[in-house]
């Protein structure tokens, strides 16, 4: 059941006509004042190309909503903030913003991001008109060097994630992530985001592999991942994930083909409580190198999906 969301708006969003780009991004407990500061300084150069729609997905704490309401007030580009009385989790709130937006696309950033470059809105303005799905990219261009706690995520997922348009474009579903996602609009009214998924992972890779591979672009306009987390964090996150795993292997017979799958439903045969165990111990060992951590990390997570996979039904 859909809940409804109060809705707050500056002065500039009052009779503002549609414009060409929604820039919606979804929060939850955390500081999205600078990436506010950052899009609204880009898109106050381009007058009546773009609103900003940001959306509180049931805070606990009032103060982040607080100090958006500061950055956007006085901003020159319509913008408004919905609020959900509770968490409604990474798809529903999505599928909020997309009923929220008015314009024929929508770039989705996550709050924990910042543009790498200063011409990052003019740059998917110029992409807009016919594009069905434009993935950015991601970074840490912006990021300083992190501290040991950090230091392994980072490194993970330069590794993982942080990959060129080029490389993303030789298998364009499973790269698209709606960190930085410029989506046409009436594609995400036909198929939003399934709201079964909950937790972290899988539901933005359901989704665009839901589309025909040939309405994906990949480009290289990306976004610095400012929110890094420690490294038991890191594992804590990846069982969390599994069933979102299971989740899409259900529902997707081609992921059931991507070599993470198919590495799991081999694994599956494997001792996995105690690959678990031993990866997870490598994994923590900062004396390690960051490239075997990485690797123990990967193995983690093998384990933990390999588990899941053994337990669950047949796929």
């Amino acid at each position: 059941m859909n809940q409804a969301l109060s809705v707050w708006a500056n002065a500039a969003a009052q009779d503002a006509p549609p414009p060409r780009i929604s820039i919606t991004v979804p929060f939850y407990n955390c500081a999205v004042a600078p990436l506010a500061q950052a899009l609204s300084r880009q898109a106050g150069a381009l007058p009546g190309e773009f609103e900003l729609i940001f959306a509180d997905d049931g805070s606990p704490q009032t103060h982040w909503r607080e100090a958006l309401q500061a950055v956007l007030r006085d901003s020159r580009v319509p913008a408004q903030i919905l609020s959900a009385p509770q968490n409604l989790g990474r798809s529903a709130i999505r599928n909020r913003l997309i009923e929220a937006a008015r314009a024929e696309h929508l770039l989705f950033i996550d709050a924990d991001m910042l543009p790498d470059r200063d011409d990052f809105l003019l740059r998917y303005l110029k992409l807009a008109d016919g594009a069905e799905l434009i993935y950015g990219g991601r970074s840490y261009q912006r990021v300083p060097p992190p501290a040991p706690p950090f230091r392994l995520y980072h490194a993970f997922s330069l590794r993982t994630e942080c990959t060129p348009a080029w490389q993303r474009q030789r298998a364009p579903a499973r790269y698209v992530m709606t960190n930085n996602l410029l989506v046409r609009r009436e594609l995400l009214l036909t198929q939003p985001f399934a709201e079964e998924y909950q937790g972290w992972g899988y539901e933005d890779t359901d989704w665009a592999m839901g589309l025909p591979e040939r309405d994906i672009l990949h480009i290289d306009n990306s976004a610095s991942h400012l929110g890094l987390i420690e490294e038991r964090t890191l594992l804590a996150k990846m069982d969390e994930s599994a069933a979102n795993f299971l989740r899409i292997a259900a529902r997707r017979s081609a992921f059931r083909q991507v070599p993470a799958y198919r590495a799991a439903r081999l694994a599956a045969r494997l001792p996995t409580r105690w690959l678990a165990l031993l990866c997870r111990q490598l994994a923590l060992l900062r004396a390690l190198p960051l490239r075997l951590r990485c690797a123990a990390v990967q193995g983690y997570r093998l384990a933990i999906y390999a588990r899941a996979l053994r337990q669950a039904p047949r796929q």
